[in-house]
């Protein structure tokens, strides 16, 4: 909670200087990010696969713009069937759905290398809070999903720890006029972009299950670095690594220019 009142007034204090200046551009852009592990948390988080969106704001014509990102993704997913108590001694065959998600707020700030043009090279910054979460939900095997929506008889939030996370990165856009021609110059982009995580150390938890890296038949969880939990019904492994990550994104950005009214 002490990390979030912090990030919050952080973001508080970003909107308030920025409503003393006058901002003459504003970007709103979408993309899908990849984030790979790196060192120890590699051994064990597989790639998570995300999507991004982020605006920001230039003032006065400067190179340097400032905004709010937000990034949702998930890097596990357990399903299997257990036997669910719905009442006592009376079990049913059920659907267990366990998500293990990664979660982003961010303030980014980013700067530009050179005036509009084909190609425009930036580098970036984001200070970020980042969030592992697990959560589990027992479907009711009954109900038809496809017409009747989700109808969970169980759910139940596993894991949740929140960390800083600082970013630094570099990237391009490519003006799609010069591309497709149809479209005004400095108003739609292709968005790239490359850049190294690091903050923490997080805890996340995965499901458990054999084979995998870092856990398995035979290994011993404190040697190997995590911990198990049981859940009653599921058990998870809790890891507590310091989190380093390399990222690349891939999206399209729209441009709005308040002095030339478009």
């Amino acid at each position: 909670m002490n990390r979030l009142s912090s990030f919050a007034c952080l973001v508080v204090l970003c909107i308030f200087c920025g409503s003393k200046m006058q901002a003459q551009v504003f970007d709103f852009g979408a993309s899908y990010a990849m984030n790979v592990p790196l060192g120890e948390m590699g051994q064990s988080m597989d790639n998570i696969h995300s999507f991004h969106f982020e605006g920001t704001a230039q003032f006065d014509r400067m190179p340097v713009a400032i905004g709010l990102g937000f990034q949702l993704g998930r890097y596990d997913r357990h399903k299997s069937d257990i036997d669910f108590e719905i009442e006592e001694n009376a079990f049913i065959r059920a659907p267990l759905i366990v998500n293990h998600r990664y979660t982003m707020i961010s303030i980014p700030v980013r700067y530009t290398f050179l005036p509009p043009g084909p190609v425009v090279p930036y580098a970036i910054v984001r200070a970020s809070l980042g969030l592992f979460s697990s959560n589990a939900q027992v479907r009711d095997p009954d109900v038809d999903q496809g017409t009747e929506g989700i109808v969970n008889l169980f759910e139940e939030n596993l894991h949740s720890y929140g960390t800083f996370v600082l970013t630094a990165g570099v990237g391009a856009r490519l003006d799609l006029a010069d591309i497709f021609g149809r479209f005004n110059h400095n108003r739609f982009f292709i968005d790239v972009e490359v850049a190294y995580l690091a903050g923490g150390p997080p805890s996340f938890a995965f499901s458990a299950r054999e084979g995998s890296t870092r856990s398995g038949e035979g290994v011993d969880p404190e040697e190997a670095g995590y911990e198990l939990i049981d859940h009653g019904y599921h058990t998870t492994e809790k890891f507590t690594e310091r989190l380093s990550m390399l990222s690349l994104r891939v999206g399209a950005v729209y441009r709005f220019d308040v002095a030339a009214g478009r």
